[in-house]
């Protein structure tokens, strides 16, 4: 079994119209058809609601995308003290 770790910015692209959204799309697209599992921090939703209102795109779009098509994709994760220790010795 795969699993990927799914950034915010990945999903935020799938809400906010860029250059490459289509490319984030693609992404989760390929993931569901591989049955990929992608996890994230149960952070994302506040990341990505942060990047849709930098953005100046509804808060209320992103929130109805999120529940309804996004949270079904991806599996929250609260970390764990070791998760956190280990991402720290990985990023030095």
């Amino acid at each position: 079994m795969n699993i990927i770790s799914v950034d915010a910015n990945v999903i935020a692209k799938t809400i906010i119209n860029e250059f490459d959204s289509d490319e984030a799309i693609e992404f989760l697209r390929e993931c569901v058809s591989k049955k990929v599992v992608l996890i994230a921090p149960e952070l994302i939703q506040y990341e990505v609601i942060q990047a849709v209102a930098k953005n100046k795109s509804p808060i209320s779009k992103a929130l109805k995308i999120f529940d309804s098509e996004i949270s079904n994709l991806i599996e929250m994760k609260r970390p764990h003290h070791y998760e956190w220790l280990q991402a720290e010795k990985i990023c030095k």
